[in-house]
């Protein structure tokens, strides 16, 4: 009985350390998780890549869902890291050179030689077509569609594919150098002083916009929904610069206050309901819904590039910084925190989640250092 009763006590002894050992493996190292104003930012893995290309001083990535492409530095391969940093695979080009072009969600689109390809983020090819069938001098994968960009001396005609077969669905003579593509039905091209909208599916124009009171244009872009155009430009009366924002239709719903600097950029976010705008040192926030301005704000340093901007998280980068913009509920501003290195990739794994990948990129000794986190919004 004796013998019994202290392989029982030893049994719930061990079985009682083991469970303390789990909980303290789940529970995070000290340092490892920090929790700021309803953000938890969890610091992951930091990784030196060398013998990858540079473009600009900056490492050449193409982010996907589940992680980024790199390309190497005599550009004859692509390699795909996880967001752990671990490589998963690689592709060697078989003409000698790959030229990547777009990533969305987990595709990646790019030209090996002659051919244009789509990709997934496992390595494997959806289609695979020949580049000079459409004329192509470079392309964009958006959404549903694949849009070209036509050598302006080439007087090619601009071609729409369609991006899960890579077959031709639109096909367009004399068209300008500035257009974009909806993630639906909708795509516009300039030509001249006139703004064209046309339906894809349709195969037809819909609506032209007079953009005579424009001195010069400087951006157009297109909401994720086709629904939103914002225009900003130089006023042909006065020295300054505004936006507007048109409906499919082609009706002004909303124009700027005067600026006296160019602005950009501008950037819808992905549901199409918000718009950032920049205008030299100072960030705007527009709500489209209503039609207001909900927040200024001075980075003492020239607006760069929006890097992402999902849920209640927005990046902006500048030429060596970048700053992190945390919203509430109400996109108000929460906190800003600056950073002194480059955002590499912000990429949202699943809105619904609210969880968000945030990688740090700068160069020590020719290599791109590359630091990754995790932030994870509580409210």
């Amino acid at each position: 009985m004796k013998l019994a009763n202290l392989f029982s006590n030893s049994l719930i002894a061990l079985i009682l350390f083991a469970q303390g050992i789990a909980a303290q493996n789940e529970r995070p190292q000290k340092n490892d998780i920090t929790v700021v104003d309803g953000y938890k930012v969890k610091k992951l893995v930091t990784k030196s890549f060398a013998g990858y290309s540079t473009n600009m001083g900056y490492l050449r990535y193409f982010p996907l869902k589940t992680g980024f492409i790199v390309m190497s530095e005599d550009e004859t391969s692509i390699t795909f890291f996880d967001w752990n940093l671990s490589e998963r695979w690689k592709i060697t080009s078989r003409s000698g050179n790959i030229s990547p072009i777009q990533f969305l969600g987990n595709k990646l689109l790019y030209i090996d030689g002659v051919t244009l390809n789509l990709i997934t983020d496992e390595g494997n090819f959806l289609w695979t077509k020949q580049r000079n069938e459409y004329h192509i001098y470079s392309v964009t994968l958006k959404g549903k569609y694949i849009f070209t960009t036509i050598n302006p001396l080439s007087k090619m005609p601009f071609v729409i594919l369609e991006s899960s077969t890579g077959n031709e669905i639109l096909s367009i003579d004399d068209i300008g150098y500035t257009r974009d593509v909806s993630d639906e039905d909708i795509f516009i091209a300039q030509q001249n002083k006139k703004l064209k909208i046309y339906s894809i599916h349709r195969k037809s124009l819909k609506h032209t916009i007079n953009l005579n009171h424009f001195k010069r244009i400087s951006k157009i872009k297109l909401s994720s929904n086709g629904k939103l155009i914002a225009i900003s430009g130089h006023s042909i009366n006065k020295d300054k610069y505004f936006i507007e924002i048109y409906s499919e239709n082609g009706s002004l719903i909303w124009i700027s206050d005067q600026y006296a600097t160019i602005v950009n950029p501008i950037y819808f976010s992905k549901n199409s309901r918000y718009l950032i705008i920049g205008s030299k040192e100072i960030v705007r926030l527009l709500d489209l819904n209503k039609n207001i301005l909900l927040w200024s704000y001075n980075l003492k340093r020239r607006v760069g590039r929006v890097a992402s901007f999902e849920n209640n998280m927005l990046f902006l980068n500048t030429s060596k910084y970048s700053t992190s913009f945390f919203l509430n509920s109400e996109k108000q501003i929460n906190k800003v925190t600056k950073h002194k290195e480059k955002v590499l990739i912000r990429e949202i794994s699943d809105s619904s989640e609210k969880k968000g990948m945030l990688l740090y990129e700068f160069h020590k000794k020719n290599r791109a250092i590359v630091k990754n986190q995790v932030i994870e919004d509580l409210n």
